[in-house]
């Protein structure tokens, strides 16, 4: 009950109090607010939240001319408390504060910073319930942003034609649920698993499970079928949705780029001409959600491979969705789990994994198509096929149902033996399917094949079909041993005839058969959820991926490296690559190690830290290792910027393959350094990479980094509204989403136009003409105000700059009169002998697709408190180092002849001309091999050429990050501000100053080299070489 203290009289809520406090009773009295009521007050604004019609408003607001959004007897509402009521406000007041509201909403229309800052203490009721509100929730700047943008949306509306009926988040959940429409509710189904209904789960060990991972198992889940006709048919996908596959050119070569550029796609559709391929990307990834590490959620993820790859991994467009939450399974008691967990685990996945795919199982196994309507409402009939499955390798053995550890066959995409994944695909270069997979016949007719029976345990051609296996399987034969041939590619049949045989042992209840069969082929007697539903492979739907299996060689690479050194006792080295690497110079984008460069010193790096470290370990190990070391970790950069390129051809896949084998070559000398002799699964993955680019176009499109980038929004976020109680914690999760997805389906998305609907053979071809590279100057320099600077002054306070004025005035020289020779009197000036000097340059250029990319250079002598002069290359190919950007500006002038044949300039009338110039130091090119590839420099110091000069900004090409080459120090001492004979120019520091960089990698005999771009050695070369090294590999 709420008290009026006025009037004694008592309310039940605090709504009647307020509008008993604004009645006539009450009207034009100050009313002593108490503490109490202030507090309930405030409260009840914090629940308010935009309706329906704000959202609709909101998106109209730009196509709304200003006078429509401010009407003349607009009078905002602060609330009960604003004294907008109170009758002893003069109309004089009245009148300036309304001005004033009207003033601020236009300012806010223009722009954001444009709002007026007033003086302290000036703050409304408003202003003072908001700031309240942003203190007590703990808002970010960025979020209180949002927050103002509502409350100034709402002064700008009409007052009688907005409300606010969503007060509550209860209310708020309603209006969505009742606002959906024609967009489904996709809510989650959750049940609770029964352990004896699971056919492959071990048997007697049910409570034995329940009571090892604190209770009951819950599943929650999406209806797959519902949901890919949601995402297929959304109107915000309407200009991007691909219905067919394309082929794509560049210079007459087949490139592969995104999904619908690969072979996958391109021959399902050859099959079915008629239908809509609709391909299916799965990601699950188990991760924690909560600070104490004691929560977990493991999401999967449904996105569509018709949506291009720049939007469905844009989380603006939420082309990526929950379809459901595993149950986490962990043993959570202090003692090892027992042998039998990892099965059950498994079979309980796959458990999920069939009630999932349920809708899209087919009795006779066949494909069959759907009816969808796709974004612009056309019926469309659509195939689902898996195109991959998105997950790191203790996942993927999971999907696969493949035992881990020291096992003979733990790849779950081949059967390439455990103790070979060193080798390229055990000794198979004279095999016709040396690369671990089957072709794409081979992979479509596994899913044609009818689907077997699920109780044939019983059936007496068991034993023959378990010793033959179809000719669509690779012709691979399955004997009575059941040996696998080597290096074959899984397959549906090929699996299931294993899992057929091992359930006989089940049924006959032999346990000690049983586990001696899963040991010999690697292999958990389990029904995979996928062997049921048509072009579900799962076999072929696992992929290659840069976060887990490229960073985890590289780090599997690092400790070998450091190994190698401490073995020998060698701390000297060690000290001397972290004190290399704490002074390598400055660049956009490079991080710097200042605690340790060594791996030991990385405590948890992350995928860019990584790339980071990767990008200046040549600069630093290149004369301290072996040179075959050295080699083996220059092929395996190469390798890493040609895998991770947003662009594929033919030619480049084959030079990336090669990449590959130099570096397998070159590994052998990390072999005795490797606990694993270098025989681990993610070695072995490396030579999947060319396969997989060319069924699924480039990487980054099937990356597990956009799951891990995904699980802040789709998990650790929601996981904040959860009571973390473990029976309702996925289920809250999911109804949070659900929500969420409303909210976004309803409201948020923008609708497109058309529809990419191309024939199957639509051949594009990429575009020769780019538009011009440009340039911005930029961080005006102290001492040079906005009227310029003096040359004299200029030179004088930085030495470095001596001779800047007479070399301006040669270039000046130069460009208007050419090679003519002129005394230095006569020479060209700038006007008034000034100029304005600047410290930064930004390079605006384009890539082959016309995309825009910009790189800046730097002129400062003390940014962030280091002196950076960065250097750049050329149109001609030659290398500078910038000192200073500077404006110049000169007018139009003529030649006039005097008497005694002297020279004079004449200024002609006109607009002046403005020089952007740059005053550089030149570095000549030494056409000499280094073992890191880097092209090799030095400074000019012969008189007889230009040891500085001054160039225009326009003959700058890009910015190149240069470094000492450590090993040839004047002083034959390494110090930071040291001079070195020579100067490496680092071309890994991005992919795309890799792709201009060649690589003249040299051979660890014969001083043999190639000069063809990162190309490496030339592979003839290169097994002459090994067959009589130290350190090589049997197949050489």
């Amino acid at each position: 009950m709420e008290t009026c203290t006025l009037c004694s009289k008592k309310f039940k809520s605090t709504k009647a109090l307020e509008a008993h406090y604004n009645s006539s009773v009450h009207k034009g009295i100050d009313i002593p607010v108490t503490k109490e009521i202030s507090q309930s007050k405030s409260r009840s604004w914090k629940k308010q939240r935009l309706s329906k019609d704000q959202g609709a408003r909101s998106h109209q607001r730009d196509s709304t001319n200003d006078t429509e959004c401010i009407q003349d007897d607009f009078e905002p509402d602060y609330g009960p408390d604003s004294g907008s009521n109170n009758t002893q406000e003069s109309l004089q007041d009245r009148h300036v504060r309304h001005r004033m509201i009207k003033t601020s909403v236009v300012e806010f229309k223009q722009s954001k910073s444009k709002r007026e800052v007033k003086p302290v203490g000036t703050m409304n009721k408003l202003e003072e319930m908001m700031a309240r509100f942003a203190f007590d929730v703990g808002l970010s700047s960025h979020f209180y942003d949002s927050f103002v943008d509502v409350v100034s949306f709402a002064l700008e509306a009409d007052k009688d034609a907005f409300s606010i009926s969503t007060a509550t988040l209860t209310k708020l959940k309603s209006t969505l649920k009742h606002d959906a429409g024609e967009h489904s509710l996709l809510d989650f189904q959750t049940i609770d698993l029964n352990l004896d209904d699971i056919k492959d789960f071990p048997k007697g060990h049910e409570k034995e499970l329940l009571i090892a991972v604190g209770g009951r198992l819950q599943f929650v889940y999406r209806d797959i079928h519902d949901l890919c006709q949601h995402l297929f048919g959304h109107p915000a996908f309407l200009d991007t949705m691909i219905l067919n596959p394309s082929i794509y050119k560049r210079n007459g070569e087949r490139c592969y780029i995104d999904l619908d550029s690969g072979t996958q796609w391109e021959t399902l559709q050859q099959k079915h001409p008629d239908n809509v391929i609709l391909n299916i990307m799965l990601a699950s990834d188990q991760t924690t959600v909560t600070g104490n590490m004691r929560n977990n959620a493991w999401p999967l993820y449904l996105k569509l491979g018709n949506i291009p790859a720049e939007v469905r991994e844009n989380a603006a467009y939420m082309a990526s969705r929950v379809l459901a939450f595993f149950p986490t399974i962990e043993w959570q008691t202090s003692k090892t789990s027992p042998d039998w967990f990892t099965k059950a685990k498994y079979s309980i996945i796959h458990h999920c994994l069939s009630l999932v795919l349920k809708p899209f199982k087919s009795d006779d196994g066949s494909p069959v198509a759907y009816k969808m309507k796709d974004p612009s409402g056309v019926t469309r009939e659509c195939i689902p096929a898996l195109s991959c499955y998105i997950a790191d390798l203790p996942e993927q053995r999971l999907l696969a149902a493949i035992k881990s550890g020291n096992t003979t066959y733990s790849c779950p995409r081949c059967t390439s033996k455990t103790c070979h994944f060193h080798l390229p695909y055990d000794f198979a270069f004279e095999s016709n399917n040396c690369y671990g997979y089957h072709t794409e016949s081979e992979d479509n007719s596994d899913d044609d094949q009818s689907t077997d029976r699920d109780n044939d345990d019983d059936d007496p051609s068991d034993d023959q079909d378990s010793r033959q296996v179809d000719n669509n399987d690779s012709g691979q034969t399955f004997d009575s041993d059941d040996d696998f041939t080597s290096g074959a590619g899984r397959t549906n049949r090929f699996m299931k005839r294993i899992y057929q045989k091992g359930r006989k042992f089940i049924k006959a209840n032999k346990k000690t058969r049983t586990r001696a069969y899963e040991t010999k082929k690697s292999f958990y007697v389990i029904k995979n959820a996928f062997w049921d539903v048509p072009y579900f492979s799962i076999y072929r739907a696992l992929t290659v991926d840069d976060l887990h299996q490229l960073g985890g060689v590289y780090k599997h690479l690092l400790t070998c490296i450091e190994a190698m050194l401490v073995s020998n006792g060698d701390t000297q080295t060690l000290s001397q690559i972290t004190k290399r690497a704490q002074m390598i110079p400055a660049f956009s984008g490079l991080r710097p190690f200042k605690s340790g460069y060594l791996f030991s010193a990385l405590k948890n790096p992350t995928y860019t830290e990584l790339k980071s470290h990767m990008s200046i370990l040549m600069l630093c190990v290149h004369d301290l290792l072996p040179l075959q070391a050295v080699l083996c970790m220059r092929h395996f950069i190469d390798f890493y910027h040609q895998a991770v390129a947003k662009e594929h051809s033919d030619t480049s896949l084959r030079e990336m393959e090669n990449s590959l084998l130099l570096f397998n070559q070159h590994s052998a000398v990390f072999a005795q350094w490797s606990p694993s002799n270098l025989a681990f699964p993610k070695n072995h993955a490396l030579f999947k990479y060319s396969h997989d680019i060319k069924r699924l176009g480039r990487i980054h499109g099937y990356s597990t980094t956009h799951s891990e980038c995904q699980h802040k929004r789709d998990a650790k976020r929601p996981a904040q509204r959860t009571n973390h109680v473990r029976d309702a914690f996925t289920l809250q999760i999911g109804e949070h989403i659900m929500y969420r997805d409303m909210l976004y389906d309803q409201y948020e998305y923008k609708k497109g136009s058309t529809v990419h609907n191309g024939p199957c053979d639509n051949i594009y071809e990429a575009s020769a003409q780019y538009p011009a590279r440009k340039y911005v100057l930029s961080s005006l320099a102290k001492k040079s105000s906005h009227d310029g600077v003096t040359f004299i002054e200029l030179e004088e306070s930085r030495p470095y700059l001596k001779g800047l004025f007479r070399l301006t005035k040669s270039y000046l020289s130069l460009k208007l009169f050419g090679n003519k020779k002129q005394k230095f009197r006569d020479m060209p000036s700038p006007e008034n002998l000034k100029l304005k000097a600047y410290q930064r340059l930004k390079v605006i250029d384009y890539d082959d697709d016309c995309d825009e990319f910009r790189e800046y250079i730097h002129a400062h002598p003390k940014l962030h408190g280091q002196t950076r002069f960065d250097y750049a290359e050329l149109q001609d190919g030659s290398i500078i180092q910038a000192l200073l950007f500077f404006k110049i500006s000169i007018r139009p002038q003529k030649v006039t002849k005097k008497r005694k044949g002297r020279t004079e300039l004449d200024a002609t009338k006109g607009d002046p001309i403005i020089e952007e110039l740059c005053f550089v130091r030149v570095y000549e090119n030494l056409d000499i091999e280094h073992a890191s590839g880097f092209q090799v420099i030095k400074p000019v110091i012969d008189k007889n050429k230009d040891i500085l000069k001054v160039i225009s900004v326009n003959e700058i090409q890009r910015p190149v990050h240069v470094a000492p080459d450590f090993s040839t120090g004047l002083n034959g001492v390494e110090e930071k501000e040291g001079v070195y004979d020579h100067y490496l120019v680092n071309h890994d520091v991005n992919a795309i100053h890799w792709s201009f960089g060649a690589t003249l990698a040299m051979s660890i005999y014969e001083g043999r080299s190639s000069t063809a771009k990162n190309g490496g050695v030339l592979l003839e070369n290169l097994i002459a070489a090994l067959a009589g090294s130290k350190y090589h590999w049997p197949y050489v």
